[in-house]
């Protein structure tokens, strides 16, 4: 998103941001947020004089009159004080790049969102993976990530379990990750579920991991996906699935627009509620949930949390923009500033994010066929 920062112009305040030509709905020219009513009280009470009236008096004869005079004035200068800096000094949650960004965490664009949405998600979940897969880590076992990318969760586990073995599959070698360390019991893969089989034999593995990948799925895929996980797992082999469930509120722009993004997703036959019924999917499948957890992460939180989260959120929005902007019929500048306008606005009105962890035991030796999957 960087390259379309140069070209937006600074405005003073989220409430004149709001009322940009970019505006998702016709509607949402004037959405309320507790930022805009904050700067609409900060100008009420800009002037001093409105509400203080000096003294015009040189001399008194009351010293009563006017030490308790005195003492009315500094009453209402502290009062006016207080309820200033109240309005003025409220704090943004974080540094923003410029007014339509002016709750987005600093220098987002530079971050790597891989490997901050590792480490948030290990931070959510106080781990890894969910504790019930813990015992699956034993000497020799064979452990693989579909959708590794850059490999950030598989280094490390790979580290914390040295006597594993872990294969991490992606769907082209510009996905996969360069340059990193080599690890004695890590392996780098091209593999895509969707289009054929993974180069494993039947029940070869141990435990099958995939994290946030929902956003680049159809219902093909997760079909093949399900299918492929179980024929290469053991008996009692796990799968382990993180997904997040996108539907924020909090304003008419949000809504709008998250409703746009739907539409979208299922014109690309892609549920954007997957997170929701992964295990009713799972047990169609001959996979038993043994384990399950959400988490909302909110992000206005004030925590490094709920920041990190918002790049990622950022970040997610702009690997789909070669999907998403044309279809909205917005150029890549008008998206990218749509879409930090949206996620300013998440923050502003602490809109979250509902993560979903499942563990799921492969319990049959065949795989139901796949009319029993359910979209």
């Amino acid at each position: 998103m960087g390259s379309s920062q140069s070209k937006r112009l600074k405005e003073p305040s989220i409430s004149s941001s709001s009322s940009h030509r970019r505006s998702v709905a016709p509607g949402s020219s004037t959405p309320t947020s507790t930022s805009s009513n904050n700067y609409r009280t900060t100008s009420a009470i800009k002037s001093r004089s409105s509400f203080i009236r000096p003294s015009t008096s040189n001399t008194t004869n009351n010293t009563l009159s006017s030490s308790c005079s005195k003492q009315q004035q500094l009453q209402l200068q502290q009062q006016q004080s207080s309820s200033s800096t109240h309005s003025l000094t409220r704090p943004p949650i974080f540094t923003g790049l410029q007014s339509n960004s002016f709750f987005l965490p600093k220098n987002w664009q530079a971050e790597d969102a891989d490997h901050n949405l590792h480490f948030a998600l290990k931070q959510l979940f106080a781990s890894n993976v969910l504790s019930l897969a813990l015992p699956k880590f034993i000497k020799n076992a064979c452990i693989i990530e579909l959708g590794c990318h850059r490999g950030s969760w598989i280094l490390d586990m790979a580290t914390q379990f040295p006597e594993c073995q872990f294969i991490g599959f992606d769907t082209n070698l510009e996905r996969l990750p360069d340059g990193l360390p080599v690890l004695p019991n890590v392996s780098f893969q091209v593999g895509n579920v969707a289009n054929g089989r993974l180069p494993l034999e039947d029940e070869s593995v141990d435990v099958v991991n995939l994290r946030a990948q929902n956003s680049f799925m159809d219902h093909h895929a997760w079909r093949r996906t399900f299918e492929e996980a179980h024929r290469v797992l053991k008996p009692g082999g796990l799968i382990h699935i993180i997904e997040y469930n996108y539907k924020p509120s909090g304003s008419v722009l949000i809504e709008s627009f998250t409703e746009t993004v739907r539409g979208i997703m299922v014109s690309l036959n892609r549920d954007t509620d997957r997170a929701t019924k992964l295990g009713a999917q799972l047990s169609s499948f001959g996979f038993q949930v043994i384990q399950s957890i959400s988490k909302k992460v909110h992000y206005g939180s004030g925590e490094k949390l709920g920041e990190t989260f918002t790049g990622v959120s950022l970040h997610r929005f702009e690997e789909m923009s070669s999907i998403l902007a044309p279809a909205m019929g917005l150029s890549l500048d008008d998206y990218r500033h749509r879409v930090e306008m949206v996620v300013a606005q998440c923050v502003n009105t602490n809109s979250f994010l509902t993560w979903y962890a499942y563990l799921a035991r492969k319990v049959s030796s065949t795989s139901p066929p796949s009319a029993g999957f359910q979209v």
